[in-house]
């Protein structure tokens, strides 16, 4: 079946980029920004995760909002779904949702 998920911390990476967007450890509304310009511009449907943050879900990412003392800041989960787990949010373990 192979890799399901990844989680990346916003803390201590890696770092993983985007067409060359940096997508860990930024302030959310930044990335928010640069993610849908950069989906608009590429023709990608911008997706809202349940928690209202930018993500593509075609390309299977759900950004996330992470505390790093007295600030938020991004990280990110990639997933594919598969035969058990039909969507993309099928694809995030529970104790991911726990994470602040």
């Amino acid at each position: 079946m192979g890799l399901t998920r990844v989680a990346v911390d916003a803390l201590s990476g890696p770092q993983v980029t985007l067409d060359g967007i940096r997508l860990i450890g930024r302030p959310p509304s930044e990335l928010a920004a640069e993610l849908s310009a950069c989906l608009e511009k590429t023709d990608r449907d911008i997706g809202i995760t349940t928690e209202g943050d930018v993500g593509a879900h075609e390309l299977g990412m759900i950004p996330r909002a992470q505390r790093a003392g007295d600030v938020l800041l991004t990280r990110v989960v990639f997933g594919r779904p598969n035969d058990w787990a039909h969507t993309l949010y099928d694809c995030v373990p529970a104790e991911e949702w726990h994470v602040r």
